[in-house]
């Protein structure tokens, strides 16, 4: 059977989802090609699968953006149209795709099975967004300095204006899906789920209820990530933090104050800058290195603590290396994987609610003093490890690909036969 493959190209992990499923798709006897913008378009080539090109936003626009301004009615009907052609073209028997907004619909005209790839924020936000807006939320009471009216405020005010956000950018493509005979949407977040989904998640990051075409397959790493790091033993024996702050432009100075926080504390450093950059005077102590890239797998099995975005995939990978998170998220996505990390007690998060996931970077408040005190705190308290490594075992559990490609060939062999 034949897969085409569909990943939202200005996100690592979104793209490397689908190429863990796809090499266990191929590794079952079956073909798979990719749609994807040009940003990893040679990854993927180099992974040795066929690749055809669809437009897609540019990284530096989508990671500066906070309220879909790039998911324009012309991007949309762009995309509609080339992922139209090209299924007309390969002539797939399913449809995977991960954070593309036009997938679904150019699968449904094509009258072929589309299988989104989530995780459990990503569902929340399609599920429940006023719910979810709440979460993102926390407790209100907690925010430092505070003004009653502010609390006020954020507790009745922003879930309401949050799913009306959501609402007003839907309304650009009424008429669009109109055209097509295709079901209207309440939030761009609808635009994800396939008719079938995969949840690349564990049950203690979902909603309390998933829908029936939800199938928790656990997380799906893929195996190109996860290379040698020899450097790693030129390091002496004190703990190792491992820093990445993901693409997230808002983050740049973050990133910055992280590594001032840490640089006369009594650990080794390695910190992954991906798309930002550092200062080029910043003056960097011998124990604190830094890489482009580095193979996060590796050099989270040597870690005492991560320090992250809240990115869900590098959550995962602190998880199934047993180790603690501190994070500093920016988006609503990360905030809510903040928010659940803390209350699982598998980390901690400097996100206050007095900086809401709207407008303004809810991080500019973070101090250094804040991020050496809980990052201390992460590797003295060994609650943290001992939670952390509970977590990882159920990790351990899920067969993540393996059970994925059973699910895919099933999908498609039921509509190969209706």
């Amino acid at each position: 059977m034949h897969a085409l493959f569909i990943p939202f190209a200005p996100s690592w992990a979104h793209v490397s989802r689908c190429l863990a499923l796809a090499e266990a798709w191929r590794a079952n006897g079956h073909t798979a090609a990719f749609a994807i913008g040009p940003e990893q378009f040679v990854t993927v080539q180099n992974a040795g699968f066929e690749t055809r090109p669809v437009p897609e936003v540019p990284g530096a626009v989508f990671r500066t953006d906070r309220g879909f301004r790039w998911l324009t009615r012309e991007y949309f009907t762009q995309n509609l149209q080339t992922e139209q052609s090209i299924l007309a073209d390969v002539k797939p028997d399913i449809v995977v795709f991960d954070f593309r907004f036009t997938t679904s619909s150019s699968a449904h005209l094509a009258h072929l099975p589309s299988v989104s790839i989530l995780h459990g924020s990503a569902l929340r936000l399609a599920l429940r967004p006023r719910e979810t807006a709440r979460l993102l939320i926390g407790d209100p009471r907690s925010a430092r300095g505070i003004s009653a009216l502010r609390l006020c405020l954020i507790r009745h005010l922003f879930p309401i204006v949050f799913q009306l956000v959501l609402r007003t950018v839907a309304r650009r493509f009424a008429s669009l899906l109109k055209t097509h005979g295709l079901p209207l949407i309440n939030s761009p977040f609808d635009l994800l789920l396939g008719d079938e989904i995969l949840l690349a998640d564990i049950p203690d990051l979902l909603p309390p209820e998933i829908p029936s075409n939800c199938h928790v397959i656990g997380p799906l790493v893929w195996s190109g990530w996860d290379q040698p790091a020899p450097w790693l033993d030129e390091f002496d024996a004190r703990p190792l933090v491992y820093v990445t702050m993901g693409s997230t432009v808002e983050a740049q100075s973050i990133l910055v104050k992280i590594i001032e926080a840490l640089r006369d504390a009594p650990y080794n450093i390695v910190v992954s800058t991906g798309n930002l950059s550092l200062p080029a005077d910043l003056d960097l102590p011998p124990h604190v290195r830094v890489f482009p890239r580095v193979p996060g797998a590796a050099v989270m099995r040597r870690s005492a603590a991560v320090v992250h975005h809240g990115g869900h995939e590098t959550l995962m990978q602190a998880l199934a290396a047993g180790v603690p998170s501190l994070i500093l998220p920016v988006n609503p996505d990360q905030i809510l994987v903040a928010q659940q990390a803390q209350a699982l007690g598998i980390g901690h998060s400097l996100w206050q609610p007095d900086g809401l996931p709207v407008g303004a970077a809810p991080l500019h408040k973070v101090t250094s003093v804040q991020i050496r005190r809980q990052v201390d705190d992460l590797i003295a308290d060994q609650d943290y490890a001992r939670m952390c490594k509970t977590l990882q075992h159920k990790i351990e559990a899920y067969p993540g690909a393996t059970s994925a490609v059973e699910i895919l060939e099933r999908i498609a062999t039921l509509a190969r036969e209706s």
